[in-house]
C-alpha cells in the first residue's frame, strides 16, 4: 500500500515538473522570437560568393547555400566551351570551395553551380 502511494505521489510530482518545464520552454521560445523579430540582422555583405582578384581565387561558401551543389562548371563566355568541371557532391556542406583561376587566360567566364534543384550562374572577369 505504501509502495503504491509513494509511486503515485512520485508520478504526480514528475508530471507537474514536466508541465512546468514545457511552459517555461514555450515562454523562452516566444521571448526569443520577439527578440529576433524586433532586432533583425541587416547585412549588405553577402559572403556566399567572393572573387579574390589579388590571389586569382573564386570562393564559394557551401554552408550559406540553401541547396546542395553536385557539380561546378566553368565556361568560357565567348566560346561557351567548358574549361573546367568538378564533381563536388562528396564535399562537406560546411566547406568553402576555392577555384584557382591563375592558369586561365584573361577574359570573361561563366561559373555554374549545379544542383538537383537549380543551376545558378555568375559571370566572372578574369584579369
Amino acid at each position: 500500500m505504501q509502495r503504491t502511494a509513494l509511486t503515485l505521489i512520485l508520478g504526480l510530482m514528475m508530471t507537474c515538473y514536466s508541465l512546468q518545464a514545457q511552459s517555461a520552454s514555450n515562454e523562452f521560445s516566444s521571448i526569443f522570437s520577439e527578440v529576433l523579430n524586433s532586432n533583425p540582422v541587416v547585412s549588405d555583405d553577402d559572403w556566399t560568393y567572393y572573387q579574390d582578384t589579388d590571389n586569382h581565387l573564386f570562393l564559394i561558401d557551401f554552408e550559406s547555400l540553401s541547396y546542395n551543389i553536385f557539380e561546378i562548371v566553368l565556361r568560357n563566355s565567348q566560346t561557351d566551351e567548358i574549361v573546367y568541371r568538378e564533381d563536388v557532391f562528396d564535399l562537406p556542406v560546411n566547406s568553402i570551395y576555392e577555384l584557382d583561376y591563375t592558369n586561365y587566360s584573361k577574359g570573361m567566364y561563366r561559373i555554374e553551380l549545379r544542383s538537383f534543384v537549380r543551376t545558378v550562374g555568375f559571370d566572372l572577369d578574369f584579369h
